[in-house]
């Protein structure tokens, strides 16, 4: 599986794409990546986009977009959840995470 990191500013048709603050470190400096490498990028907007690590610079990563691909992230099946629902700050607990869920 690819690597996927997030850009705040909407990709759309641009031919670079940048990375900076959290993300580019976790790029360079946890992930070690160098000049050259493939990584996957999501805006937020449905689609990835493919890139290459161009010019990587003290808090930002300047990226190549290779190519776009829309992504379908519904799953393809219908799920029911049956539970009882505990007391105090479990049910709380249990109705976050069945919203996280969709």
């Amino acid at each position: 599986m690819s690597r996927r990191y997030f850009v705040e500013s909407p990709i759309r048709d641009a031919a670079v794409a940048t990375l900076v603050d959290a993300e580019a470190h976790h790029l360079l400096h946890v992930m070690r990546a160098k000049v050259g490498e493939q990584v996957t990028l999501f805006d937020g907007s449905g689609h990835e986009f493919e890139a290459r690590i161009e010019r990587p610079r003290r808090g930002e990563v300047e990226l190549a977009v290779l190519s776009r691909e829309a992504v379908d992230r519904e799953l393809p099946f219908d799920l029911t959840l049956a539970v009882a629902l505990p007391k105090g700050d479990r049910q709380r607990w249990l109705v976050e995470k069945l919203t996280e869920l969709g």
